[in-house]
């Protein structure tokens, strides 16, 4: 579902992307680092309190909120949404054709995500590794990387890591924080081994 999102976001004046279930409990992202895991949550939580308050025949398909520096574009799923974050200058027939492609895609990966349920295993794997990931990143920077690390899961949502992409996202907000360019290739370095 990412790289849908990722796709949509190729076009020109989309910042970022979210789909998620009616409830705003289920969130699949694709959002420059610098929106941490709050913003996300307070994005999806927003568009689906506004969501609830309509009646079901009041829910308009496409829903804009503008804002001074740009917009939130939210599309209808089936059991859920995608909303956008997007620049005021959005070539709209554009992005209404993107969105009419992805709708169906979108709304089948909804579907089969309501209903798998998360696998302990898979679980316990992404946490062995983001342990990992942890010893690696503290080898770089010392001591004081086990409160910079705690911090960067904060930002990110510790309940936003589902599979492999959350760790990449964490792995690219932890090589920011060294600074030496040897440590920083060693620690990437490092975490290609953990995650393959």
């Amino acid at each position: 579902m990412r790289d849908m999102l990722q796709n949509i976001n190729k076009v020109e004046g989309v910042i970022g992307s979210l789909v998620s279930t009616v409830d705003g409990e289920k969130t699949v992202h694709a959002f420059p680092p610098l929106f941490d895991g709050e913003h996300i949550r307070k994005i999806a939580t927003t568009i689906s309190g506004t969501i609830r308050q309509s009646s079901t025949a009041d829910t308009p398909e496409l829903l804009e909120m503008r804002y001074q520096n740009g917009m939130i574009i939210t599309r209808m799923l089936r059991g859920g949404f995608l909303a956008l974050l997007c620049t005021n200058d959005i070539n709209m027939s554009l992005l209404t054709i993107s969105l009419n492609v992805a709708k169906p895609k979108l709304e089948i990966l909804l579907a089969e995500s309501a209903t798998i349920s998360v696998n302990p295993d898979v679980v316990k794997n992404l946490t062995e590794r983001m342990d990992k990931l942890k010893i690696a990143f503290i080898r770089q920077v010392g001591p004081v990387g086990e409160y910079l690390f705690e911090e960067i899961l904060k930002k990110l949502g510790t309940a936003a890591f589902k599979d492999d992409d959350d760790l990449v996202d964490l792995v690219d907000l932890l090589k920011d924080e060294i600074e030496s360019t040897v440590g920083k290739t060693e620690f990437i370095n490092e975490s290609i081994t953990i995650l393959s």
